[in-house]
């Protein structure tokens, strides 16, 4: 595994030969959708195969699996190209096998928001051990679904992941953090809608309500995790990894986030991450716990995810530069508009800095990482993907590799 910074005059096909590489697994596991628009301080995976399959006419997936004796999960794993699905062409390049991760066993857990594009959920799925659908709100007393999720939902399962429900707007109102009739009326309801849809267990958000009223958060979700565990249900909770963190003990799993784009200034890597999340791992079960990866980087104090950042640094011919100490990446321009200069500055985090993040999960014994379905980009995943042995986490059952028959 190589990270390539891109500098002046390269090309695709140039880092190819220097790497002896593929071409097209460069664009593939990169994700490019125009490989000849490269930023100068642009980073790229690289991934070398050590077994490589050209498909020849006739060929089935299910028939090159068998002939090389992997599962079809691995290879869609393995070629985020083929979105998931089954659809090869003759000529087409496969990769078999990479070699065998060395950080261990990890669970990855992805978040899907309401308007999730489709392909972009099968292309993320195969990496993933659970799903969390972003499908509810609550005002404390009514539940409001926030999407329907039926289809992507059965994909999961089919899949043989967990899928989990996520709800939002919980302790918003000051008073429902203490009134216990409320909040058990609340998650009964809760816990009812999600076993009627099929989910395997819910993810609460409720920072307010931790951050303000910690005593009322850890006695909610004591009792959410009695009623839950009547009802054969995992409960997730989510937190802010800057923040004191209460009912973690109570929790099946947490998802620590960590804006480090946001702060001003930002830490040093080792003053940040590594500080933050070895802090956690002395006070509480990191086993529990997943990282997450931030979905956004920021243009100024505005979100932008990945996609729209290449584009952004491409058209405006940005040099984008790395901090040593941060490994946060940036990148200045000037916007027009209404008759006006404005100079603007990108921030976003690194994949060298992912990288660094995931060997904190083996150093630290986290459960894994967790990434914005929607949003990650591909390089992510297969950086995921060739830094851990998959874990399978179907409800009820432990296992590492892969759950599903093919």
């Amino acid at each position: 595994m190589i990270l390539h910074t891109v500098e002046s005059g390269d090309t695709v096909f140039k880092i190819a030969r220097k790497y002896a590489v593929s071409p097209m697994k460069i664009i593939e596991n990169n994700g490019l959708r125009d490989p000849d628009r490269l930023s100068v301080g642009e980073e790229l995976l690289i991934l070398t195969p050590t077994k490589t399959y050209t498909v020849r006419g006739g060929d089935t997936l299910t028939k090159i699996a068998a002939r090389f004796g992997v599962k079809k999960s691995e290879l869609y794993k393995n070629n985020p190209q083929l979105g998931g699905t089954d659809t090869l062409y003759a000529g087409q390049l496969l990769a078999i096998h990479y070699d065998t991760p060395t950080g261990g066993m990890a669970a990855v857990n992805g978040y899907v928001y309401p308007g999730c594009d489709a392909d972009r959920f099968r292309t993320a799925l195969p990496y993933l051990t659970y799903v969390t659908f972003s499908g509810l709100k609550t005002d404390g007393e009514h539940i409001y679904p926030l999407a329907d999720f039926t289809n992507l939902r059965r994909t999961a399962k089919e899949m043989g992941k967990s899928v989990l429900l996520r709800v939002t707007g919980i302790g918003e109102d000051e008073a429902f953090a203490k009134e216990p009739t409320r909040r058990a009326a609340l998650i009964d309801t809760i816990a009812t809608f999600a076993k009627e849809k099929g989910y395997d267990g819910i993810t609460l958000a409720a920072y307010r309500m931790a951050k303000e009223t910690p005593e009322e958060y850890d006695a909610f979700l004591l009792e959410a995790k009695k009623c839950l565990l009547g009802c054969d249900l995992l409960l997730f909770t989510e937190a802010d990894a800057n923040e004191n963190i209460s009912g973690n003990d109570l929790s099946d799993g947490v998802i620590l986030m960590y804006e480090k784009c946001t702060l001003d200034p930002p830490p040093s890597f080792e003053d940040g991450e590594r500080a933050v999340f070895t802090s956690y791992a002395e006070g509480f079960e990191s086993s529990k716990a997943f990282l997450d990866i931030s979905a956004f980087g920021y243009d100024g104090d505005d979100p932008v995810d990945s996609d729209e950042i290449s584009k952004i640094a491409y058209k405006c011919k940005a040099e984008i530069k790395t901090d040593p100490d941060t490994l946060l990446s940036s990148f200045s321009y000037r916007r027009f508009g209404g008759g006006r200069r404005e100079d603007r500055i990108v921030r976003f985090e690194s994949l060298a800095a992912i990288r660094k993040k995931l060997s904190l999960v083996s150093e630290l014994c986290y459960n894994g990482v967790s990434v914005d379905v929607g949003r990650v980009p591909t390089a992510v995943l297969m950086l995921l993907h060739t830094t851990f042995s998959g874990v399978d986490y179907v409800f009820g059952y432990v296992g590492a590799g892969e759950s599903e028959e093919t």
